[in-house]
């Protein structure tokens, strides 16, 4: 009897092919958006399941207005953590850390290209002519940043939370400025830009 379930449910997939394809197709898609959202939920209601006290960890974010479009971070100010145990009696204790802090130079102090040569715990660079160039810790930190992604491009959201930190509020005009130094720099053509290229709405990319 089973045997003949099975045939009777392989004959009416081959005579109905669209019908039996829309089902499976919705059956499948179905299947797998559930998967996805029972993933996501268990993720989330792991969160802090970590600490003793998971039930009172808050995690503070922030919106930040960047040429008419807003960005939302999980940055605050520097005096926010210090202060804000202060102001709210609610607060018992708060923490924050600084991406500036973390460790920069992950793959090396130095680094050519071109003929070029950075040293970037010195922040100096040596053209190809010779030339050299005493860089502010900025651009140093910049330029090392999209050379750790090279040939990707990195958005300007990133370069704003890796370069500058949270508790600092750069227009995105100043990006442009330490890009267009790089340029006089290190390319031949600052016009027509070999290393480093702007993606119009999106960042900038470092390519070789």
């Amino acid at each position: 009897m089973i045997k003949n379930y099975f045939k009777t449910a392989w004959r009416n997939l081959v005579s109905n092919k669209a019908f039996s394809l829309i089902n499976i197709s919705g059956l499948a898609l179905g299947m797998i958006c559930s998967l996805l959202i029972t993933l996501w939920l268990k993720d989330e209601l792991l969160m802090d399941k970590f600490h003793a006290n998971d039930k009172r960890l808050y995690r503070v974010m922030e919106n930040q207005h960047y040429s008419g479009s807003i960005s939302t971070f999980p940055s605050t100010p520097g005096i926010l953590a210090e202060n804000i145990v202060k102001d709210i009696p609610e607060i018992k204790m708060a923490s924050q850390f600084l991406w500036e802090e973390q460790p920069l130079f992950t793959v090396g102090d130095t680094y050519d290209f071109g003929g070029h040569h950075v040293d970037f715990k010195a922040q100096e660079a040596k053209t190809l002519g010779g030339e050299k160039i005493q860089l502010s810790k900025k651009e140093a930190m910049l330029l090392k940043l999209l050379i750790e992604n090279k040939n990707e491009v990195v958005t300007r959201e990133k370069i704003l939370q890796s370069v500058w930190g949270y508790n600092v509020y750069p227009t995105t005009r100043t990006i442009d400025n330490f890009i267009l130094n790089f340029r006089k720099y290190f390319e031949e053509d600052s016009r027509n830009p070999k290393y480093f290229h702007s993606v119009r709405g999106v960042g900038y990319k470092y390519s070789e």
